[in-house]
């Protein structure tokens, strides 16, 4: 019983955070904050990243092929949206 509970509350925590990743990412692209989506773009990058990582670590070509190609085109995407937009410092010189 003690077991059920605890999965449980595992599965709705992990839906609550996911939750507030797809708020994050909503608020960056609703308004235009290229930092913020640069952020979260190499983050998500890095995960299927290292999701491929274990699929290597497993032997599994499927595994590791199809997180491999989303982060080589997560940060692909990621490069074209740093060289698009001139991010600005915020203090003034002088």
């Amino acid at each position: 019983m003690f077991q059920r509970r605890r999965r449980r509350y595992w599965r709705c925590t992990r839906r609550h955070a996911q939750f507030l990743w797809l708020l994050f990412a909503l608020g960056a692209i609703y308004k235009p904050a290229a930092p913020a989506l640069l952020i979260l773009g190499a983050l998500a990058g890095t995960i299927q990243l290292l999701d491929a990582g274990i699929g290597l670590f497993e032997h599994d070509l499927g595994k590791c092929s199809g997180p491999l190609f989303i982060a080589v085109l997560q940060f692909f995407v990621v490069y074209l949206l740093h060289r698009s937009v001139r991010i600005k410092p915020q203090t003034k010189p002088g």
